[in-house]
């Protein structure tokens, strides 16, 4: 991340966490295997916020344009054990 404002930047860097530019890389392998990857971001039980890489082959995306670039909802279809 780049910006004039550095503090901005920290700021960010410290929201997103250390590992962020890792999943991107991950959410990127994703999508070049199976067409389309998706980020779900989250609060965790102490508040802070976080990311996770959820599986292409559990997401049914609901477009509310044909084009497929807003996204109007999501059904997510997983096994629990």
């Amino acid at each position: 991340l780049t910006c004039d404002d550095t503090s901005y930047v920290d700021k960010v860097k410290d929201i997103l966490g250390k590992h962020f530019q890792y999943q991107i890389s991950g959410l990127g392998y994703e999508a070049s295997n199976k067409g389309i990857a998706w980020l779900q971001a989250y609060i965790d039980e102490e508040g802070n916020f976080k990311t996770m890489i959820i599986p292409s082959e559990q997401c049914i995306p609901i477009w509310r344009d044909s084009s497929h670039i807003e996204l109007e909802s999501m059904i997510r279809v997983y096994e629990t054990v």
